[in-house]
């Protein structure tokens, strides 16, 4: 599992890390450095991550990392492909996950 100092988040990316509150840009820009981290090329917020070369263990390893780095716990039933598909598509889950109470 790719930590989420290993996914170069830190203190440096500002207050709002691990936190609730954070916006969707910022949410967004966290998420493409995590996924940068899997050393799967430059890839853009909407560009596949199946077809970038994730495996499904890539895919168990960045929910584990989402989870980590954001401070939520993803339920089941969001555990879903079109959860994963895309950077945008996982910093929309992060940021509704956050918003709730």
């Amino acid at each position: 599992m790719i930590r989420a100092a290993e996914a170069a988040i830190g203190e440096a990316d500002g207050p709002d890390v691990g936190r609730r509150g954070g916006d969707a840009e910022d949410i967004g820009a966290k998420v493409g450095k995590i996924v940068k981290a899997f050393g799967k090329g430059d890839l853009a917020a909407s560009d596949d991550l199946e077809a970038a070369g994730f495996s499904s263990l890539d895919f168990v390893n960045l929910m584990l990392t989402i989870e980590e780095s954001f401070g939520v716990k993803i339920p089941s039933a969001r555990m879903t492909p079109g959860n994963f598909r895309t950077i945008q598509d996982i910093a929309a889950l992060v940021g509704s996950l956050q918003a709730r109470p």
